[in-house]
């Protein structure tokens, strides 16, 4: 975990959305889902549901 991957998971929380949290961050947003993913195996927990 780094801080690059925990400001990712702010965004998209902050916003509610991958699509808009992609916009502001200028990223795919399927970079952004391997992060949250990455992110929610290193902590072995789900945060977002699909």
């Amino acid at each position: 975990m780094d801080l690059h991957t925990l400001k990712i998971f702010e965004t998209v929380e902050r916003l509610g959305s991958i699509s808009l949290a992609s916009r502001e961050l200028q990223f795919a947003q399927s970079n952004i889902t391997m992060k949250i993913q990455q992110l929610e195996s290193d902590l072995q927990t789900t945060f977002i549901h699909i």
